[in-house]
């Protein structure tokens, strides 16, 4: 599988282009561009991903192909061949410039149900199906044979008939994982459907806008209940939503055969901190730089009284 660092890389050799010269004609910020070069991040703006796909002069197929590819878990997208429902989707909606917030938003197909097929390969149930087909475009016929071929090869990965002289060979317990909060995701996806900034979302809905930010970029839970109260209500959470979107989650996973002679013990739940996805310095870099400019706009836009007055004030606080 190509991947994205590589792709851009090589293009960027055969076009003579540095990284700061990407940066200035995509109009994306250069601690961005540097995130992708350097470390391979793939963009979360489907505008940042169009405009290096454009001036990078990429087929759109390859570019699908090498998003999915470095993305978390990396997803294979053949040229061509069949494809079960999780390649299915996720070239879809890269080819179509989507994310799945994005086409939730748009389709009105809730977010995590997206995220488990594009991310773990789940199989939707009731009538998403057919929306999925009209949201995206395609006929239904295409996207029942994807799921056939996704329950076939789950069929597959679970074996038949393959143990040995006729005994079946004993089964680790499954372990169960421990995964972070969803209140983040759940957040991000309320700004975005906002069409606001973080800044701009923060202000209109009252709430401090460098908890939120934390929370967004770092996962970072407010301490305080009247403002995790606040988010979750800016986010449209109820209180049962947020109770839920606060605690942890646990999958339970079902281990691949092992040997009878082995008898290891089951490994300990993963904690939260060791699963939970870390920011990249670039991207913590990216994420400073955007927030520096949104407070830069808004304090060009108050009256001259009032920013001498903040200035004044902000002297004091540092004393």
């Amino acid at each position: 599988m190509s991947k994205l660092q590589d792709l851009i890389q090589e293009r960027m050799r055969s076009k003579s282009l540095t990284a700061r010269a990407i940066a200035e004609k995509s109009g994306i910020s250069y601690p961005t561009v540097l995130a992708v070069v350097n470390e391979g991040r793939v963009p979360r703006k489907p505008e940042h991903r169009e405009a290096l796909r454009t001036l990078l002069d990429v087929p759109q197929a390859a570019w699908a192909a090498a998003i999915a590819a470095s993305q978390r878990g990396g997803i294979d997208l053949p040229g061509d061949g069949p494809l079960d429902l999780q390649q299915f989707l996720t070239k879809q909606l890269l080819e179509q410039g989507l994310t799945e917030q994005s086409f939730a938003k748009s389709s009105g197909i809730a977010y995590p149900t997206l995220m488990g097929i594009t991310r773990k390969g789940s199989i939707p149930r009731g009538d998403t199906l057919p929306r999925l087909a009209k949201a995206l475009g395609v006929p239904l016929a295409e996207l029942e044979e994807a799921v056939d071929r996704s329950r076939t090869g789950r069929h597959d990965d679970e074996g038949g008939d393959d143990a040995a002289d006729g005994e079946d060979a004993p089964t680790a317990a499954p372990s169960v994982i421990e995964e972070p909060p969803r209140l983040p995701a759940l957040v991000a996806a309320a700004v975005e459907r906002s069409g606001l900034s973080t800044a701009a979302f923060a202000r209109e809905r009252g709430v401090p806008y460098l908890t939120l930010s934390r929370l967004i970029n770092m996962g970072e839970m407010p301490t305080d209940p009247e403002v995790l109260g606040g988010i979750a209500a800016a986010a449209g959470l109820d209180r049962d939503d947020l109770d839920a979107a606060i605690r942890p989650t646990t999958t339970v996973v079902r281990a691949a055969p092992a040997p009878a002679v082995v008898h290891a013990p089951t490994p300990a739940p993963a904690p939260v901190a060791a699963i939970a996805p870390r920011p990249s310095v670039a991207e913590r870099a990216a994420s400073a730089q955007d927030e520096l400019a949104e407070l830069t706009a808004l304090f060009t836009r108050l009256p001259a009284d009032s920013r001498h007055q903040l200035v004044a004030l902000l002297r004091t606080l540092v004393r």
